[in-house]
C-alpha cells in the first residue's frame, strides 16, 4: 500500500478535506477571509476556553485524590480511555461518510488502483481529524501529569508517541464495523434505514458491553475497592478495562523510558498496526463492491392515477411543509440524521447507565424523593433538556445541509421567513426528543406528571434560543462548498460556533434559576425566571433572525 500511488492520493485527500489549497490562496492573495476564519476559531477558542479549564480543575482534583493513594496515572488512563471511546463513536460516523459517500468516489473507483489503497487514502484525513479532537482531553492530561509529578523528558517522548498511536485502533475498529454493515445492507431495498439502525445497534452494543465490563458487583463493593487498591496500578487497570490498550499506553508514559515503558509502547504499536493490517484486509475483499452495490436504485413502486392525484392535491400548511422536509433530508441521510441525533441518544444512556449499576440507584432514588430537593432536582432536570439542544447540530447546519440544491429554496414561492421557520420547527421536534428521554425515566425514576410537565415546557422554552441562534448563525455564514455529507457538520465550523454561542445564551437562565435557589424561592417562581428570561432572550433573536432572512437568502450562492 505504500506506494507512490497511495502517498499521491493521500495527500490530495488531506487537500480536499480541510482545504489546505484554499486556505494557501487566501493566505498568498492577503484575502480577508483567511482573516475572518481565523477570528472565528479565535472565538471559538475562548468561548470553550472556561469548559477546558473545567476539565483541567477536575484533572487536578483526581490527582489530588489519586495521588494520597499511590495511583496518580489514573489520570492519564482515563484521559485516554475517554479520547479513544470518544473517536470510536466518532469515528462511526466520519468512516461511513468519508468512504461511502464522498462526491469524488466515482472517479477513485475508476483508478487502476487496488481497493486498499483508496480506502487507506481516504482513512488519512479520518485519522488526521481525530488528532484534532482528541488535542482537547489528552494534552491537558498530559500537563497536570506530568508537572505535578516532576516527570523527566522521557515521559514527554513517550506522551507523544502515544499521542500519535491512540486513535488508529479505535478508528479501525469502528472502520472495519462500518464496512461490514455497508456490504450486508448494500442491496436492501431500505438501505439507508438499515445502516442506520447498524450504526444505532453499534453504538448501544459498546454501550452494554461498557455497562457490564464496568458494573461493580452488587454488594461486594468494599471488598472490591480493597482489592482495587491493593494493586498499584488498580484505578488504572479499572478504568482501562473498556479499553485494555489504554493500561498499555499509561505504563508506557510513566514508565520513565525503561524496558517495561519501550515493551508497552510497543505492544501499542503492535495493536495499531494489527489494526491497519484487519481494516486493508478487509477492504480488499468487500470495499469496491460494497460502495458499488450502495450505488444500485432500486426499482420504484408504480402509482396509479388516482394515487398521483390524491397526493398531487394534498395541501399542507407551509412551515409543517418545510418542517417535514428537513427531516425527511435528516431521515434519507444516516450521516447527517446520526450527527443530529447521536448524542441525545448517547449522554443520556452513558449517564444512566452507570446510575443503575451497583446501587448508586438506590442511593440516589431517596434523594430525588426528598421534597427539600425536589425543586433543585426538577430545574436540573430542565436545565439538561435546554443543555442538549447545544449537541443536535440540525440547526446550526440546516442551511448548509442544502449545499448546491439551495436554488431550490430560492425559487420555491416561499418567503425566507416561513422556510426558517419551518427549519426552526423541526430543530424544535429534534431538541423534544430528549423531553422522551426523560419521560422514559419515569420509569426508574418517582417523577410525578406535574414534573414532568414543568420540565418539558421549562426545558423546551429555555432550549428555544440557542435554537433560534444556531439557525441564525448558519443563515449569516451557510457553509455550501462541501462534497461529503460529513462536511456539511463536521467541519462547518457554524456547527462549533452554535454550540459556543449556545451555552452563552443559557447563562441568564442559568443564572436565574441558581439566584431562585439559592434564595429560596418557590419552585413556580424560578420557573417563571427561567421562562421569562429566555423568552426574552429567544425573541430578540428570533426578531433579528426574520428581518434579515430575505436579504441573506439572495446573498446565498451555489
Amino acid at each position: 500500500m505504500m506506494d507512490s500511488t497511495f502517498w499521491t492520493l493521500a495527500k490530495l485527500q488531506m487537500k480536499m478535506g480541510f482545504g489546505l489549497s484554499a486556505l494557501r490562496y487566501y493566505w498568498v492573495k492577503r484575502d480577508r477571509k483567511i482573516w475572518s476564519s481565523l477570528g472565528i476559531i479565535a472565538l471559538i477558542v475562548l468561548g470553550i476556553l472556561p469548559i477546558f479549564s473545567l476539565y483541567i480543575v477536575v484533572l487536578n482534583a483526581t490527582f489530588d485524590v489519586a495521588v494520597v493513594l499511590g495511583q496518580q496515572q489514573v489520570v492519564l488512563t482515563m484521559a485516554v480511555v475517554f479520547s479513544t471511546v470518544l473517536v470510536f463513536f466518532l469515528g462511526i460516523v466520519f468512516v461511513a461518510s468519508t468512504f461511502f459517500f464522498s462526491d469524488d468516489l466515482p472517479f477513485l473507483m475508476s483508478l487502476p488502483v487496488k481497493p486498499q489503497v483508496v480506502l487507506g487514502a481516504k482513512f488519512v484525513p479520518v485519522l488526521a481529524s481525530e488528532y484534532l479532537t482528541m488535542v482537547p482531553f489528552i494534552v491537558p492530561a498530559l500537563w497536570v501529569y506530568g508537572t505535578r509529578s516532576q516527570v523527566g523528558p522521557g515521559f514527554w517522548l513517550a506522551g507523544v508517541a502515544v499521542y500519535a498511536l491512540l486513535p488508529v485502533v479505535p478508528l479501525t475498529v469502528a472502520a472495519v464495523a462500518v464496512l461490514f454493515i455497508m456490504t450486508a445492507t448494500g442491496a436492501a431495498r431500505k438501505r439507508d434505514a438499515l445502516r442506520l439502525a447498524g450504526m444505532i445497534l453499534l453504538v448501544a452494543f459498546a454501550l452494554g458491553l461498557n455497562y457490564f465490563l464496568t458494573r461493580i458487583p452488587q454488594g461486594q463493593e468494599a471488598s472490591f475497592l480493597q482489592e482495587v487498591l491493593r494493586d498499584p496500578d488498580g484505578l488504572s487497570r479499572r478504568v482501562s478495562v473498556i479499553y485494555p490498550p489504554a493500561l498499555w499506553a499509561t505504563r508506557a508514559m510513566v514508565g520513565g523510558g525503561g524496558v517495561a515503558a519501550l515493551s508497552n509502547l510497543l505492544g501499542l504499536a503492535s495493536v495499531a498496526v494489527f489494526g491497519v493490517w484487519v481494516m486493508m484486509a478487509v477492504a480488499h475483499r468487500v470495499y469496491f463492491r460494497s460502495w458499488v452495490r450502495g450505488q444500485e436504485v432500486q426499482r420504484s413502486r408504480q402509482l396509479s392515477q388516482t394515487q398521483v392525484d390524491r397526493r398531487l392535491s394534498r395541501s399542507s400548511n407551509p412551515v409543517w411543509a418545510i418542517a417535514a422536509r428537513e427531516i425527511k433530508i435528516l431521515v434519507r441521510t444516516p450521516v447527517f440524521l446520526f450527527n443530529s441525533l447521536a448524542v441525545l441518544v448517547i449522554a443520556p444512556a452513558a449517564l444512566i447507565l452507570p446510575l443503575i449499576s451497583g446501587d448508586s440507584l438506590g442511593t440516589l432514588l431517596p434523594l430525588l424523593a426528598n421534597p427539600e430537593v425536589r425543586p433543585t432536582v426538577v430545574v436540573a432536570a430542565a436545565g439538561f433538556v435546554a443543555f442538549m439542544s447545544i449537541f443536535t447540530p440540525a440547526l446550526s447546519s440546516s442551511v448548509s445541509r442544502e449545499g448546491r440544491t439551495f436554488w431550490i429554496s430560492k425559487v420555491v414561492p416561499l418567503d425566507p421567513v416561513m422556510q426558517l421557520q419551518g427549519k426552526l420547527l423541526s430543530g424544535c421536534l429534534i431538541s423534544s426528543l430528549t423531553i422522551a428521554l426523560v419521560v422514559l425515566t419515569a420509569l426508574v425514576f418517582p417523577w410525578t406528571l406535574a414534573d414532568i410537565i414543568i420540565i418539558s415546557v421549562v426545558g423546551t422554552v429555555a432550549s428555544f434560543p440557542t435554537l433560534v441562534v444556531s439557525l441564525l448563525l448558519d443563515l449569516l455564514r451557510p457553509y455550501m462548498d462541501w462534497d461529503n455529507p460529513q462536511r456539511a457538520i463536521k467541519q462547518n465550523i457554524n456547527v462549533l460556533l452554535g454550540m459556543v454561542a449556545s451555552v452563552a445564551i443559557l447563562v441568564p437562565p442559568g443564572l436565574a434559576a441558581y439566584w431562585g435557589l439559592r434564595n429560596d424561592w418557590p419552585g413556580m417562581g424560578i420557573h417563571a425566571a427561567i421562562v421569562v428570561v429566555s423568552v426574552i432572550t429567544g425573541g430578540v433573536l428570533y426578531k433579528a433572525m426574520t428581518s434579515i432572512a430575505g436579504r441573506m437568502y439572495l446573498k446565498v450562492r451555489v
